[in-house]
């Protein structure tokens, strides 16, 4: 089995399976500003940057459009041809389970002074599910926040860590697999464990734990 690179990004449908939710759960994270999306863009669009406006709790902030001097020295919106994916910001909701996208930045979340383009058809969220991408990082960023039983779990303590070092050692054993050869030992694990789960994982994780098992059985010795 070949073992493909890990993408940067996955389509709403991977990662609807990813998560074992349904397209709605996902609508409602796009609307609430909750998940960010990203949107491949390629072409000519104008350039606004994000503003504030009133102090205190009567702060605003919005985007204005920039502006800048045509050649014949008149003052024009200026444009700036863009080609690759931007990140979609805050949509309008138009309903419980619509919205629309009207810009998109390089960054991720923007700050007062950064730029960004206007969409001149804005995407409905329909249009994001489908042709939109979630990137790894993310993804990442999400999963780290929202992961149930997350704030709850301790690290393993020395001997826990151990104790299991030393069952896998026996397991490789009874398997007939070298524990010691951990690299090669790694892949064969990993094609297993890839046939068993979706998200594997990975043959360098496995090789790490495989190396430790040598100081786990010191422990034991007598």
């Amino acid at each position: 089995m070949i073992k493909l690179p890990e993408k940067n990004w996955i389509t709403f449908s991977e990662l609807i399976q990813r998560w074992h939710c349904t397209e709605l759960d996902v609508v409602h994270l796009l609307i609430e500003g909750k998940l960010v999306p990203s949107y491949h863009f390629s072409g000519d669009f104008s350039v606004f940057e994000v503003r504030t406006e009133g102090d205190g709790e009567d702060t605003h902030v919005y985007v204005d459009g920039v502006s800048g001097f045509t050649k014949r020295g008149e003052v024009d919106q200026v444009f700036e041809h863009v080609h690759g994916f931007g990140y979609l910001m805050q949509p309008k909701r138009l309903a419980a389970t619509e919205g629309e996208f009207h810009f998109f930045s390089d960054s991720r979340l923007c700050n007062i002074g950064d730029r960004c383009y206007h969409i001149p058809d804005p995407l409905s969220v329909s249009d994001v599910i489908n042709n939109g991408v979630v990137t790894a990082v993310e993804i990442a960023m999400f999963e780290e926040a929202h992961c149930k039983g997350k704030q709850s779990e301790k690290p393993l303590g020395t001997t826990e860590r151990n104790s299991l070092l030393i069952i896998i050692a026996a397991l490789c054993k009874d398997a007939g697999y070298d524990y010691t050869m951990a690299a090669k030992t790694a892949g064969t694990i990993y094609n297993t464990v890839n046939a068993m789960v979706d998200n594997p994982l990975g043959e360098t994780t496995i090789e790490g734990h495989l190396k430790k098992i040598p100081d786990a059985l010191a422990t034991r010795m007598k």
